[in-house]
């Protein structure tokens, strides 16, 4: 498990005025089930649009040669999800 917390602002040289202000904070969690099996869960808060993005991911490796990806991405503003993403990967090594 590992996080990260990023601020940002920009003010004017004289530091009276701010054009923008804001951070963004995340988390990133790994579980390894098997050698083969492994799921990724990370999860993103945007403090400039107050979005909440969340990304899971499952992984299956049944060879060296191939694996095989299914995951999806959420953004949520203000709790209510405003775009979705499904995908999947093959990945096979032909000899």
């Amino acid at each position: 498990m590992s996080g990260s917390f990023s601020q940002y602002q920009m003010k004017t040289l004289d530091k009276k005025d701010e054009y923008y202000s804001g951070y963004l904070a995340s988390l990133k969690m790994n579980y390894q089930y098997s050698t083969a099996i492994s799921f990724r869960l990370i999860g993103q808060y945007n403090d400039f649009d107050q979005s909440f993005q969340i990304q899971p991911l499952l992984s299956y490796q049944p060879n060296p040669f191939t694996i095989f990806y299914i995951g999806t991405s959420n953004n949520q503003v203000d709790g209510e999800t405003n775009e979705s993403q499904i995908y999947l990967k093959l990945q096979y090594l032909f000899q």
